[in-house]
């Protein structure tokens, strides 16, 4: 993903956030639609740069996992080898 369309979900997530803390009232619109928008776009963000599958329900965790993973390394180095 080139930074455009990381901006982009990033402003998608912000803008269904706002919208399902605005609107208490889930009954009046399809809030599993708007969840699951936000769910699918949070895993693609979660998802750069790892180049392995995942499956299952828990796909979202992982995604999510992988990503604190990546970042803490980015951020602190790895053993010998500081950023």
């Amino acid at each position: 993903m080139n930074n455009k369309q990381i901006k982009k979900d990033l402003n998608s997530i912000k803008e269904i956030d706002n919208f399902l803390n605005h609107n208490r009232d889930f009954s009046k619109f399809d809030s599993f639609k708007l969840f699951n928008k936000r769910s699918e776009l949070q895993f693609k963000l979660n998802k750069e740069n790892i180049n392995f599958v995942l499956k299952s329900k828990e796909k979202y965790y992982y995604a999510s996992q992988c990503a604190l993973f990546t970042n803490n390394l980015l951020k602190f180095g790895y053993g010998h080898i500081s950023k």
